[in-house]
């Protein structure tokens, strides 16, 4: 049986090239609501699929170099089922907002 997290997201900002001024990342915020384990995370960076990645990829926060939160993702406990959703969330939270900025392009 696995266990799940109520966990949200939500995109904050785009990461933009400095040359061609087109996105190619995100950055998240996720909450994690449960009753007995309630918390958020500001600074989750989202890739989207693309020619070097063809997965979408999730990345924790950073100060400069470090990377300030971690998870165990080799542990195949229910303990650690929280990384999962935590990717989940904010996959899908960057999905959704890659689809309502195609649906603002004027045509």
């Amino acid at each position: 049986m696995s266990a799940s997290y109520n966990v949200e997201a939500q995109v904050h900002m785009e990461l933009k090239d400095k040359i061609t001024h087109k996105a190619y990342a995100y950055r998240v915020k996720v909450l994690v609501l449960d009753d007995d384990l309630s918390f958020e995370i500001n600074g989750m960076v989202v890739f989207p699929p693309s020619d070097k990645k063809p997965d979408w990829t999730v990345y924790t926060p950073t100060v400069g170099k470090a990377r300030i939160i971690g998870f165990n993702t080799k542990e195949t406990s229910q303990k650690s089922l929280l990384w999962p959703d935590i990717q989940a969330a904010c996959i899908s939270a960057t999905q959704e907002h890659l689809r309502h900025e195609k649906l603002d392009i004027p045509f």
